[in-house]
């Protein structure tokens, strides 16, 4: 019996709610894939995953930002995230420091992107003036 992508997707994303080494289910995965010679899903098997776990209320987002973020911008995140995802359970935030960014932070979210950096912003307001006969 063949296994379509969405139940593969389903089964792994069950079994990734309650395992502690990621590792470990990360090289079954691929084994799995390999034996079956369906390495070229991979993509669409992590989105569909992905999927799968944000309508059971799990979402994981990372940020991206000049600086650590304080426990406030946290809580404000938080409070975006809840909005945006009702059914939310389970959050877990990955913060990564870039020193490219000027401030601001970005969220990376698993279906969208919520870009409030001072880079973005600028070349928001650049393309404006650009496209409007410059400032």
């Amino acid at each position: 019996m063949n296994t379509t992508r969405q139940q593969l997707a389903q089964i792994i994303a069950e079994k990734s709610l309650h395992i502690q080494d990621v590792q470990g289910l990360a090289k079954e995965i691929a084994a799995y894939l390999m034996d079956q010679n369906q390495t070229n899903i991979l993509d669409s098997l992590i989105r569909d995953i992905i999927a799968y776990r944000i309508k059971n209320g799990i979402v994981e987002a990372s940020t991206i930002s000049a600086h650590n973020l304080s426990p406030k911008d946290i809580d404000d995140i938080k409070s975006i995230l809840k909005t945006e995802y009702p059914k939310l359970k389970s959050l877990m935030i990955d913060q990564v420091q870039d020193s490219n960014e000027i401030g601001g932070v970005k969220l990376n979210l698993p279906d969208k992107q919520l870009d409030l950096t001072v880079r973005s912003r600028l070349n928001k307001f650049k393309q404006f003036t650009v496209n409007n006969g410059g400032a």
